[in-house]
C-alpha cells in the first residue's frame, strides 16, 4: 500500500512539475505556435550541425519524438515533449532535452537498415496481437516469450541508437555529458522494466507448469 501510495504521489509531483514548466515555457516562448516553431528550430539546428537532412513533422500522438525508419523521417509531439522534459529525474533545460532526444532518433536513422531488417519479425509479433487475446498470450510461455524477445530487440535498437547518439554528441558537443547520460538511462530504463517485467511474469508462468 505504502509503494502504491508513494507511486500515486510520485506521478502527481511530475504532473504538477509539468504543468508549472509549461507554464514558464508559455511566459518564455509565448503561443502554442510560437512553440512549435522554437522546438522545431531546435531540432533542424541539431540535424544541421550534425549533417543530417530527415524531413520533420508534427504527430500530436503522446510520444515525444518517433523515427519512422521505413519513410525515413521524424515526427514529434510539442505537448509530450514538454511534459517528458518536466519529468526527468535530473533537471533539464527544454531546449537541452530536444536537442538529446533529436541525437536519439538520428541515432535511429543510422541503425535504419538494421531496422528495416527487423521487419519480417515485428510483423509476426503483431499479427500474434492482433489475433490472439493478451490474457491468452501472457498466460502461455511460448507466446509470451515471443513478446519478450519482441522487447529484447527493441530495447538493443534503442541501445544501438543511444551509443550512435552519444558518438555524434561527444563529436559536435551539444548536450553536457552529464546531462545527456542521464536521459539516456532514464529513457532506457522505461524498456528494461518493461522487458523484466515479462520475464518475472514468464518464470511465474513457468514456475506453476513445473511446480
Amino acid at each position: 500500500m505504502k509503494e502504491r501510495f508513494s507511486a500515486v504521489f510520485h506521478s502527481k509531483q511530475r504532473d504538477r512539475t509539468a504543468d508549472y514548466a509549461g507554464i514558464i515555457l508559455k511566459k518564455q516562448w509565448g503561443e502554442r505556435e510560437n512553440v512549435k516553431k522554437n522546438i522545431e528550430n531546435i531540432i533542424c539546428r541539431v540535424m544541421q550541425r550534425t549533417g543530417f537532412d530527415l524531413e520533420i513533422k508534427e504527430d500530436l500522438c503522446g510520444v515525444n519524438m518517433t523515427y519512422h525508419f521505413i519513410h525515413d523521417y521524424v515526427t514529434y509531439d510539442p505537448d509530450r515533449l514538454q511534459k517528458a522534459a518536466a519529468e526527468q529525474k535530473v533537471e533539464v533545460g527544454l531546449e537541452t532535452y530536444i536537442t538529446a532526444i533529436t541525437l536519439h532518433e538520428i541515432g535511429h536513422a543510422i541503425d535504419r537498415q538494421a531496422l528495416l531488417d527487423s521487419i519480417p519479425q515485428s510483423v509476426e509479433v503483431m499479427k500474434m496481437k492482433q489475433g490472439i487475446p493478451v490474457p491468452v498470450i501472457y498466460a502461455d510461455p511460448v507466446l509470451l516469450g515471443k513478446l519478450i524477445e519482441e522487447d529484447e530487440r527493441n530495447l538493443i535498437c534503442e541501445k544501438t541508437a543511444w551509443e550512435n547518439a552519444s558518438m555524434l554528441n561527444n563529436m559536435y558537443q551539444l548536450v553536457p555529458f552529464e546531462l545527456f547520460n542521464a536521459i539516456a538511462e532514464q529513457s532506457l530504463g522505461t524498456y528494461e522494466t518493461k522487458l523484466t517485467d515479462k520475464k518475472r511474469r514468464l518464470a511465474r508462468i513457468v514456475g506453476t507448469a513445473t511446480a
